[in-house]
């Protein structure tokens, strides 16, 4: 359940709230593995740029462009058995 939710400004990121802690997100994907108290803690979290959150966003890329491109395999075969 979402309590709270906000948009990390200048940043891909939204910050969210469930129950009493906070996660850095991309899209669907939970970026930190320790959540955080405050929603400031979370925004700082964010804002910093180092090799861990440049290949989580990288990876976050791919799985996404993995599962579009699966979806359109599966769109593409169910119209080959309609025709």
């Amino acid at each position: 359940m979402i309590i709270e939710k906000y948009e990390v400004e200048n940043t891909p990121f939204t910050a969210v709230k469930v129950e009493k802690q906070w996660y850095v997100m991309l899209g669907t994907y939970r970026l930190n593995e320790k959540p955080h108290d405050t929603l400031e803690e979370c925004v700082q979290d964010a804002e910093t740029i180092n090799w861990n959150r440049i290949s989580q966003v990288i990876a976050g890329i791919m799985e996404t462009y993995k599962k579009k491109s699966q979806l359109e395999k599966e769109i593409a075969k169910d119209y080959r058995d309609w025709e």
